[in-house]
This record gives C-alpha cells, structure tokens and sequence, in this order.
C-alpha cells in the first residue's frame, strides 16, 4: 500500500525535507494530520509573509501606517477564517498581541528597507508556484514542488529573495547553514528550470519576531507604543540581511544530491524501505514537534485531518 502517491501529486520541499528530518514525522503529515491550534510562530509568519507578498506586488512606494494598519487586518481575517474551527479565548487575545507586533515591526520594516526595495530593486515574482520533474536513475519521473518567496534582478542576472521570521539568530553559524540550505538550494534548481540559468545568489531577509510581552495592566496601545520605539531606536537588531554566493559546482552537487534523495523518498513512498522515529528529532532547537502526543502515547486529540494533498500550494497539479 502507498503511504503517498508521489507520481499522482508529487512531492513539496517542505515534504522533502520532513522525510530527511524523520520518517515518522513524514508519514502523519502525508497521512493529514495537522494540529487543530497551529503554534503562535506560523500565525506571525504566515501573515508576515502575506502582507509582503502584497506590498511588493502592488506598492510603489513604502506602505504608511494606515495602510499597514489594513494589511494586517485582513491577512489576520484570512488567517483566523482558515482556522476558525478551532479558535479559543487565549488564541484571540495572541491574535491582539501579534497584531500590533505585525502593524508596529512591518512599517518600521517598510521604512528601513524601503529606499532600496522600491527604488534599486527589480521583481521579477513574488510568492511564485513552481514545478519541475526529475528523472531518476531507474527511469521513474518524479514532479518537485513548492513556492518561492520572491526573486529580483541585478541586471541581467536573478536573484532569489528568502524571507524568514526568527525569534533567535544564531549569527556565529548562519553563514555556513545558508550555503547548505536545502530549500535555498532546491529553489535555485527551480530557477534554472523557469529561467536557464541559476540565480547568481540569495539575499536572505529575516525578521525577527519581538520577544516583548505585554505588561501587567498594560493596554495594547502601550504595549505597541512600547515596541515602537524599541525597533525604531536599533532597526539592525529586528531586520537583517545576508548575502550568499550561489556557484554552479555547488548546484551541480546538489543536483545529483537531490536524485539520491528522490530515489530513497520513492522507495520509501512504495513500501520499499521502512518507517521508523527518529528521536532526535523530537526535540530541536525550533521547539518540540508537534507528533510528539501521537508518537508518545499515540494520543489524536489535539490533532485533525486535512484531505489536500498540498494545502501549501493553490494549485494541486495531478
């Protein structure tokens, strides 16, 4: 019996890179099984990434506060009508308090990088679907897909845009995990499929997600007030940018990497080659997996079941 059927929908990066973290973890993903109250950080960056889909498409110029008010009330209405089943008391009030978190740290985002984003820098895409085959050794054609965040122009060569929202920034190790960067790596590969040619880099664009709580007694416009002056008094703390060189030998690796890992992802998908926990995966520096209640105690109850193949992807390619 399949546990997925790869040649009907093919395969995401995000599932991808689910198998090469743990098996176990792949199987309930593919399987449906989502948590029925998604954790806090996917609420922040979903609408993070939303609002800058928006902005970058249709503004010519950086966003006032206003308009940036709006924004996020209606990625935040979008967002909480996707999850509306399973809202609580405690998740509305999460919902207020990331709401000025958003409309306080994206305009004083907007306002930093605004000079270069709007006036030195060509888009080319902005959340851009993509889908390309590979053919394995063994003669089976396996569909990649995903979504890329954005990619821009330098005069005639491209460039890949990569946003992240990060509480913590470990700058010691950053440089060194990019250039490894599967998701980097396989959006490059997307490139050259689209364009012809690999980016010449990737400007990684993180946001760092304020650690601030609200005060005791304080009121939410306090509470916004308070980060305000945070952000602006030292931008460089809240939005940084890295530039990593993209080789063609590096891709060349990374190309025949990704058949190998295909390949056992179709042996596994078939039955071939078994499921089993990897439990140092359980718990990472990112947090506690959210299967740990099915794999410990085989406990459901927190969780429900999706029946898209590719919930991520608008269009569900066959």
């Amino acid at each position: 019996m399949l546990r997925y059927d790869v040649l009907k929908y093919g395969v995401t990066q995000s599932q991808l890179m689910n198998y090469l973290g743990c098996r176990r973890y792949a199987e309930l993903s593919h399987e449906g099984w989502r948590q029925k109250r998604p954790a806090s950080y996917f609420r922040y960056g979903e609408i993070a990434h939303a609002i800058l889909e928006e902005v970058y498409k249709t503004y010519k110029v950086p966003p006032n506060e206003l308009q940036i008010r709006k924004l996020v009330e209606l990625a935040s209405v979008a967002y909480q009508n996707k999850n509306k089943l399973f809202q609580s008391p405690e998740d509305e009030q999460v919902a207020e308090i990331q709401g000025a978190m958003l409309e306080t740290t994206l305009y004083e985002y907007f306002q930093y990088w605004g000079k270069e984003d709007f006036s030195k820098v060509k888009w080319l895409e902005q959340e851009k679907e993509f889908g390309f085959n590979v053919l394995l050794n063994s003669g089976t054609k396996i569909r990649v897909k995903g979504k890329r965040d954005a990619t821009y122009k330098v005069g005639s060569d491209i460039c890949l845009f990569e946003t992240k929202t990060k509480s913590q920034i470990d700058e010691n190790s950053l440089y060194e995990l990019l250039a490894m960067d599967f998701q980097v790596d396989l959006y490059s590969l997307s490139l050259r499929y689209e364009y012809g040619r690999y980016p010449i880099k990737c400007r990684y664009n993180i946001i760092r997600r304020p650690g601030n709580k609200l005060g005791k007694g304080e009121t939410l416009q306090s509470f916004a007030n308070r980060l305000r002056e945070a952000v602006k008094n030292d931008p460089e703390h809240y939005f940084k940018r890295y530039s990593i060189d993209i080789s063609k030998n590096h891709m060349t690796e990374f190309e025949n990497e990704l058949k190998h890992i295909l390949t056992e992802y179709w042996q596994w998908a078939t039955g071939s080659i078994p499921t089993y926990k990897n439990t140092r995966s359980c718990v990472t520096k990112y947090g506690t997996c959210q299967y740990l209640p099915i794999c410990s105690y085989g406990n459901y109850g927190s969780f429900h079941r999706i029946k898209e193949a590719h919930p991520e992807l608008q269009k569900q390619e066959a």
